[in-house]
């Protein structure tokens, strides 16, 4: 069953940037596929899978920070796009192929020229785009994502915490009530005043 634009949102505005949420409803609204946040997945970041008898699946992991999970999201799409055009009877596309390059190539374009992403993003983006088989460029792509993931085992974003769950945040210890679109409202436990904090904010866990 298609989600309404309502329930689309808040099932996965914790995990894309804010700026890119209307341009991910309007693909899911047009297109005919299923999208799954996952778990983490050690061997991969997003899956495009095809089944016979149900809408095609595409997924990509919840613990990847914002811009990648954008990033992985257009990703699996191409893959989903050179599916639904079938590229003729008596052709079989390569997974990352001249077919594939062309449509992820168009997505990307079509991102970094329509939303406004961080300048490190877009510049990283724009770079990557004239070298999409490179591996260097593809590094080069993982070092900006680096900045924007956490930087130790105790810390996560924000979003993967459940409600109830506490965290240190900025010398504070708060807790997580709910989400709010792309942000989380939590109880600073010390003056028990609550805050609206992004859920790609880095926090520390307490578990």
């Amino acid at each position: 069953m298609q989600l309404s634009k309502e329930e689309f949102i808040k099932k996965v505005s914790p995990y894309f940037p804010a700026e890119a949420i209307d341009f991910v409803y309007h693909s899911f609204s047009k297109e005919n596929y299923n999208l799954k946040i996952s778990p983490p997945r050690k061997t991969k970041h997003g899956c495009f899978i095809r089944y016979q008898k149900d809408r095609p699946q595409i997924s990509v992991n919840c613990d990847l920070c914002s811009y990648e999970f954008l990033f992985v999201f257009l990703h699996e799409l191409a893959h989903y796009q050179v599916y639904n055009k079938r590229y003729g009877l008596f052709i079989k596309p390569k997974p990352h192929g001249p077919e594939w390059q062309k449509e992820f190539k168009e997505l990307l374009t079509e991102v970094v020229q329509t939303i406004a992403l961080p300048e490190d993003i877009k510049t990283a983006w724009k770079k990557y785009l004239t070298h999409i088989t490179s591996t260097r460029a593809k590094e080069e792509l993982d070092g900006c994502f680096a900045a924007y993931r956490p930087n130790s085992e105790n810390e996560c974003f924000l979003k993967l915490l459940k409600p109830g769950e506490e965290f240190a945040f900025m010398g504070n210890i708060n807790r997580f009530e709910r989400f709010a679109r792309t942000r989380v409202l939590c109880l600073n436990m010390s003056n028990k005043k609550k805050y609206l904090i992004s859920g790609i904010a880095k926090v520390e866990t307490l578990r």
